[in-house]
């Protein structure tokens, strides 16, 4: 559940924040050029984890609590 509020709370912070998308039909063509720079450079930084394990113990770390 820490996960995932955790999550919503930084895509609200994504959509309050400073990085706005404009529309493409709005920019110009230098505009449209630092557009696409900016959406490559943020789907390069995403990462994908199909190991189930390694995302249990990801997962286990983030949220572990003593008792």
């Amino acid at each position: 559940m820490h996960l995932l509020a955790q999550t919503l709370r930084m895509i609200q912070d994504c959509r309050l924040g400073s990085f706005q998308l404009e529309s493409p039909r709005n920019l110009t063509s230098i505009k449209k050029m630092n557009f696409t720079n900016v959406l490559q450079e943020y789907f390069e930084q995403m990462r994908v984890i199909d190991n189930q394990k390694r995302l249990m113990q990801l997962s286990y770390c983030l949220e572990h609590r003593k008792l």
